[in-house]
Parts: structure tokens; sequence; C-alpha cells
């Protein structure tokens, strides 16, 4: 059913809840129900994830979790819906990441870079990533045994570079990806990618394929086939776009198949292999302390990203406030639920408290789910919001037109947006960040300070809560950013594609001359 569930969920759920059935004490049959349940949209998402929750939360009351495998899944869940009592029941991330890393995996950490609260948590993260990359280093022998120690030689042929990631196709990812396939200087590079997508192209998947030298796509393929396979491209620098996220092949790094490795876009802190050489930073997401870093930096002048044509379109863009339209004040969230914590509730229910009559909008699939409803209430109700101050549009896909409903956007924290930052900014709604000292607290600051709004960023959650009301009570200010928000960010970096563009392959350029 595990294997199945990603081209059949409909059929796996099915089979998962016959075994639950037949085996109702069997806690590894209700955890592979749960994870499934969690990761279907077929149907009646919210219903899924409902289901889901029940489970979780009958697995947490009773302490069975199944061990570090099943705590991933209950923490998945319980993080969805907002239960950060249950959440803490399944264990400490201090007992469940070094069981995590025994089994080889690392992708659980990415739903824990939110639980951070101390520089010691944040040093501890670097440092489970990093054994986890010596696990696996350790059982891999390397292609290119180390970096060149000196610059490459190229002379009458193109800099290669490759990217690779399954994410090559309409996603996030590609947002950001394109203009450097679509833009490049075909004379001077070779650009080359690997994807390992297992659905079919879509139109996306077929433009990067006409704009580049090779396009390579090899789902299913054992990871030591793809090194192989890349390496016999003699490529000048690699760039990872996918990190451990779903059906991408992070562990290929592992072997070392270009000169030089970069980590970029897919994954916002290091991977933990030390065979990767960089990490892709600009000045404002580069962290100040060396330590928070596996990697060397592999750093641009001004902004880590831009804001190509494909993600950020001419979506209509409301004309007036939102709030003179609906007539009281509405904050709002995108963010994925996963990185919401109790400290952020707390300065997002201050800043409600002191714009009387103001609501908060979540836009998520999971403002569908009872679970997810009961429990942001609840928190809210604890911190003196009234829960009839709190909305939700469950949408999927769908969302960016829904920015128009929103005056302020609250970021996440201390796990911030990307994406969804890059995505409010464009249509016109101002973003309130709390600045931390990880890569992963950082990439709003980015975003913000980038379009020309880097009076957004607060480096505390006190500055977050005031820049929050300060700005809530300026509705000519409000009003002026949104009517000129796209042509401030056509002035500034991260609306500036070939200026990006120039940027990373000078820097390209640069790293392996």
């Amino acid at each position: 059913a595990r294997i199945a569930g990603r081209q059949d969920r409909r059929g796996a759920n099915a089979y998962l809840q016959r075994a639950v059935e037949a085996h109702p004490a069997s806690v590894e049959a209700a955890l592979q129900l749960c994870d499934s349940l969690n990761r279907s949209r077929h149907d009646d998402e919210a219903a899924h994830i409902e289901a889901a929750y029940r489970i979780a939360a009958r697995l947490a009351d009773a302490r069975a979790t199944g061990g570090p495998r099943g705590a991933e899944t209950l923490r998945s869940v319980l993080c969805r819906c907002v239960d950060f009592e249950r959440l803490e029941a399944t264990g400490r991330l201090a007992d469940l990441a070094p069981g995590w890393i025994a089994q080889g995996k690392v992708t659980p950490l990415h739903y824990e870079l939110g639980r951070a609260r101390s520089l010691e948590d944040r040093l501890a993260l670097v440092e489970w990533h990093r054994a986890w990359g010596r696990k696996v280093e350790a059982a891999i022998e390397p292609l290119n045994p180390a970096p060149p120690a000196a610059p490459a030689v190229i002379s009458g042929r193109r800099i290669r570079v490759g990217f690779m990631s399954s994410d090559l196709r309409h996603h996030p990812v590609s947002y950001f990806a394109l203009p450097l396939l679509e833009l490049q200087d075909r004379e001077r590079f070779d650009l080359r990618c690997y994807s390992f997508y297992e659905g079919k192209a879509d139109r996306v998947q077929t433009l990067i394929a006409s704009k580049v030298d090779a396009f390579n796509w090899w789902p299913r393929r054992p990871d030591a086939q793809v090194a192989e396979g890349i390496a016999a491209d003699d490529l000048d620098v690699l760039f990872d776009l996918g990190g451990g996220t779903d059906m991408n092949k992070l562990q290929v790094m592992a072997y070392r198949p270009a000169a030089i490795g970069v980590s970029w876009l897919g994954y916002p802190h290091s991977a933990g292999l030390e065979r990767i050489d960089r990490l892709l930073v600009d000045p404002y997401i580069k962290p100040a302390d060396p330590r928070l870093m596996i990697e060397a930096p592999f750093e641009l002048p001004h902004s880590w990203v831009t804001l190509g044509r494909l993600g950020f379109h001419d979506e209509p863009m409301a004309e007036t406030l939102p709030e003179e339209r609906a007539g009281r004040f509405t904050f709002g969230s995108m963010n994925n639920p996963y990185k919401f914590t109790r400290a952020m509730l707390d300065a997002w229910a201050k800043a409600m408290l002191a714009v009387p009559g103001s609501r908060f909008l979540f836009v998520r699939p999971e403002g569908a789910v009872p679970a997810f409803r009961r429990n942001v209430e609840a928190e809210f109700a604890k911190r003196g919001v009234d829960p009839d101050r709190i909305a939700y549009t469950p949408v999927r896909g769908t969302h960016l037109r829904h920015y128009n409903d929103i005056d302020i956007a609250l970021d996440s924290f201390p796990h911030v947006g990307g994406t969804t930052t890059c995505e409010a900014l464009w249509m016109g709604v101002p973003t309130i960040t709390l600045v931390g000292p990880a890569f992963f607290e950082r990439l709003s600051y980015s975003n913000l300070s980038n379009a020309g709004l880097g009076e957004l960023c607060a480096f505390s959650p006190e500055e977050y809560v005031a820049k929050a009301v300060e700005l809530a009570g300026d509705r000519p200010r409000r009003r002026a950013m949104r009517q000129g928000m796209r042509a401030r960010i056509r002035q500034n970096p991260l609306g500036q594609v070939e200026r990006f563009v120039g940027d990373f392959y000078r820097a390209v350029a640069k790293l392996i001359s």
C-alpha cells in the first residue's frame, strides 16, 4: 500500500482501512493509514485530514507512537492541525532525531525547524543534519573525490551547469528557477537538467526541456545510476534544487557527480552532506554565525531569488483595501501550519487585540478541517481573542486571488515563509516578518529587503507586534503600498529578473575560475 499509494491513494486507503479493521490493536496498521490519509488529496481532502487526525490523536493519547518512525507520522498530522499538546506527547525532539538519523532519514527534520527556541536548538539541528550526511557518505564512494583545488581550465567549450530536481514542472521551484533556464547566455553556458518526477510531463516541464541543452528524465532510476549519468556529462557545477522532498534524490550529491555541488531552493537549511560544497545565499539570508551552515556560502550580491513570470503573472489585484471592502481589518496567513508555534500565536493574538475588530484569515486547505478550526480557535481563545474573529478560506492551488482579502500578512516564525512571502508582496500585501539567526528564519528578510521593504522586518517579537499594529493603523501607507507594490518590486532586485540571472551566472563563472 505504501508503494502504490502515490499512484492510487484511494485504493491504498481502502486496503489500509481493512487492515485496521482486521487488526484493531496494530499500531503499525493505524500509522500507515494515518500517513496515507494525511497525504490524500482526492475527493474531500479535509475529510482525509480529519480522519488522519483522529487516528493520530488516539495514538498520541495512548503513547502508542511506534518509535521514531511512527512519531514522524503523528507529528506531521498533529502539526498540521495545530495540536501542540499531543505533539509534545509524541516525544522530545532530542530523543527522536537520533532515531531518525539511525534509520537514515533526514526529511523529518524539515518539519522540526520551527521547534527551535535557542541557539543551542539551532546548532543541534545542524549537527543532526551533519550526522545523517556522514552516515550516508560512509556508504558511498564519491565519483569526484574532492572539489578542484585549482581553478578549472575551460578552453574551447561552454561552462557546463546542471540543475537537479523533480520539481522542474508546474511547481514553486520552477517559479524561481525558470528565469535561469530561459535567459542564460547559450554561447557561454551549457545547461542540463535532471528530473526524477514520476508523474506525466506538464507544459512547464515541456517548456523547460525546450530551453536547455539536455533534459534528462529518469523516474525511479537508482541513485548510483543517476550519479553515473550525471558524471558522464562532466559538469562544472551541479545545483540540487530538491533537497529531501518527495521524488528527489538528495543522496545523489553524496556521490559527488560534478566537480562542484551547490544546494539551492529546495531546503531552507544545510542539507547535511559535507560533499555538497556550497549553499546558495545572499547578504540577508546568510547566517552571521558560520556554525549554522555546513557548506561554504555561494553568495549572490543581492537576492537569492527573483520573481519570474511563471508564478508571478498578472493575477488581478484589487485596487481598494480589504479593510475598505469588508468593513473590518484583516490579518492573514497562507503559511503551512507545520510552521506554527505558540510564540507565533502569542504575537498574532497581541496584534489582533491591539487592533479592535480585526479578524485573522487562514487561507489553507486545512481551513475546512474541523480539528484545525477547533484547535486554532482554542489557541486564540486562550490568548483572549474571540473565535468569531477567526476566518477560513479552504482552497488549494487557487489561493493567489485570496490575497485580495488580506490587509497585512503575518509571517510564521521562527520558520518563516518563502514562496508565500513573495506571493503576498506580488499581490500588494505587506508582510511582517521576524528575523532570526538561522537560514530558515531569514528568507522573508531577504524577500522584503530585496523588494525595498526592509522596514517590515522585525528583530524581536515585541517589534514584530509593534510593526504590525503601526501599519494596521496607517491606512494611507497601506494603500500606497498596495497600489505601488508591483512597480516597487520591479525597481528592486527581487523583481529584476535579468539582473538576477546575470548575478547568478557571473557567480558561477567566478566559482570555477
